[in-house]
């Protein structure tokens, strides 16, 4: 009777010892063979706390650092940068996405740096942009990416392919952006200032910029030419870049995309 009652008790602590095993074997052991580079420009808050929520203050690691990771937890990912920095990716009560989820949004195994990376598909307005850690009008999407990071998302990351990203600002004059998007390229950015709290709630501002004119027109049309002409997309492309080289006035451009829309 004695040793049934031991036999059992070997059982139940050899199955609590085989789903420990288990769940140990479902993390993400082989990134610790490798280097890693950040995919987007990445902010830290004190003590080098990353929020899973991807919160715009504190200091920033820049786009391309190259990391090794230490340690991967169920609410914790901690990783080390060539100058010995140790950086704490911290899982926020914001989003349900795990850590394992979201590896992919911060680390990438090629560096977005080096030459044949995303970095320099940009144009150098972008680039200044992706280096200086700000969003501008007419940034394509790879740019906003690459600047800010992922737009957070309760259950994980915002679908990219969305038209309208929000993201936490940095401070109560710049609480939270909102970047809106046609044909990939953000024409209208909004940033919420909170105001003071009062009896019936917070009052807020919001400040806009958007495209207007003829670098609004392009973006618009553009989209209805991909829609409908390929080809003719890519001829009005290149009155656009003649135009903004200079090599076109408005007046000249403006008539060559008229005689192009009509023919």
């Amino acid at each position: 009777m004695v040793s049934k009652k031991i036999e059992k008790y070997i059982l139940a602590i050899l199955s609590v010892f085989l789903l420990c095993a288990c769940a140990t074997t479902n993390e993400p052991t082989y990134i610790f063979k490798k280097p890693y580079y950040t995919r987007t420009n990445l902010w830290y808050l004190p003590k080098g706390i990353i929020l899973t929520w991807n919160s715009h203050k504190g200091g920033i690691i820049p786009l391309g650092t190259k990391v090794k990771i230490i340690k991967v937890e169920s609410k914790e990912l901690e990783f080390e940068t060539d100058s010995g920095t140790i950086f704490t990716i911290r899982h926020s009560r914001h989003t349900s996405a795990s850590l394992s989820d979201l590896f992919d949004v911060y680390f990438s195994e090629k560096n977005p740096m080096e030459q044949s990376g995303e970095f320099f598909d940009l144009t150098k307005d972008e680039q200044v942009n992706v280096q200086t850690a700000t969003i501008a009008l007419g940034m394509t999407k790879k740019a906003v990416l690459l600047a800010y990071g992922y737009p957070p998302k309760y259950n994980g990351v915002k679908d990219i392919n969305e038209n309208l990203w929000l993201y936490w600002g940095p401070s109560t004059n710049e609480a939270r952006i909102n970047i809106y998007f046609l044909n990939n390229v953000a024409y209208k950015i909004e940033r919420v200032e909170l105001g003071f709290r009062g009896p019936f709630g917070r009052r807020s501002k919001i400040h806009k910029e958007e495209l207007t004119g003829i670098d609004k027109e392009n973006v618009i049309n553009e989209v209805k030419l991909e829609q409908n002409e390929p080809v003719l997309s890519e001829e009005l492309r290149n009155l656009s870049e003649l135009h903004s080289s200079g090599a076109l006035t408005d007046e000249e451009f403006k008539k060559a995309k008229e005689k192009l829309l009509n023919d």
